[in-house]
């Protein structure tokens, strides 16, 4: 990446992809129990319910909450560099098109009283 001032805007700049994604593929098969527990707890009952039910009402809740056995599978990954300028605050982010085909998917938003997504 090439250096910026600091005053300068954040930007992203593309580099070379990582291909069909084999590799990531692997990787979160072999985490993913760990991580779809992180997905479910954290991400979806710990920060999106409290945001809908901010922004919805306050009976919106999920009453199952389970994406599946099976791992998504990784479409493609592509790295973004961000840039501010400071070494420190350098990054390299990855973008990944995922697909998550599975049968045991258990997700239900209950929105009010009787009233399910």
């Amino acid at each position: 990446l090439k250096r910026r001032s600091s005053a300068s805007k954040r930007r992203f700049t593309s580099h070379d992809s990582f291909g069909d994604g084999q590799v990531f593929d692997e990787i979160i098969a072999a985490f993913w129990p760990a991580l779809r527990t992180f997905l479910e707890d954290f991400l979806l009952l710990g920060i999106v319910e409290p945001a809908l039910k901010r922004l919805v009402g306050s009976q919106v809740q999920f009453e199952r909450c389970f994406l599946g056995n099976n791992p998504p599978k990784i479409l493609g990954a592509k790295s973004h560099g961000r840039s501010t300028g400071e070494s420190e605050d350098d990054t390299i982010e990855i973008a990944m098109a995922t697909d998550l085909q599975t049968q045991d998917l258990d997700v239900v938003l209950s929105v009010a009283p009787g009233v399910r997504v």
